[in-house]
């Protein structure tokens, strides 16, 4: 009897040697190789972002940026450093990055680049026009003129103006 339970501890003890945690057996395939630390932290962070978006873009905010690709490791200033690639920020929205492929990051290009020209609309003071749109060449109270094109004032407010090609006006349409 004391045999038998000692080649029975042996043969337990082997087989729990041979078969990892969950009961699968990591040496018995042919050309098996243990997942990498990369693709295990891929699956990690996949399991843990269920329902979050899986990939960010133009515009997205620190908290996005940060669920989807992890605590960065650095942060200097406006830039957030993952590896070697770089997450670029203005006012807490991703504006730009660089992807080295070494540190790879989640992004597509789902939207279009955010339009960083200053424009003005109705309502416009002229000091904005003028910060926008520079000196007039030519200028009445009431009307400024860009080469062919016209701002129109009224009460020191933008009303209308006349866009032309040639000389566009910087203006939400």
């Amino acid at each position: 009897v004391r045999r038998v339970v000692a080649v029975l501890i042996v043969i337990g003890t082997g087989a729990w040697l041979l078969l990892d945690r969950d009961g699968n057996s990591e040496g018995d395939g042919i050309g098996y190789e243990p997942p990498s630390a990369a693709l295990r932290r891929d699956l990690e962070v996949a399991n843990s972002l269920r329902g979050a978006p899986l990939y960010f873009s133009y515009g997205a905010t620190k908290d996005d940026v940060r669920l989807i690709q992890g605590k960065p490791t650095r942060i200097e200033g406006e830039v957030w450093y993952y590896g070697r690639s770089r997450v670029y920020f203005e006012n807490d929205a991703v504006v730009n990055w660089e992807i080295d492929l070494s540190d790879p990051l989640r992004v597509r290009l789902t939207h279009k680049k955010p339009d960083l020209e200053p424009r003005f609309t109705y309502g416009a003071s002229k000091a904005e026009v003028r910060a926008i749109e520079g000196e007039p060449d030519r200028a009445t109270d009431k009307v400024w003129e860009y080469g062919l094109s016209r701002v129109y004032f009224e009460q020191d407010a933008v009303v209308a103006w006349e866009n032309n090609p040639i000389r566009p006006l910087r203006v939400y349409e």
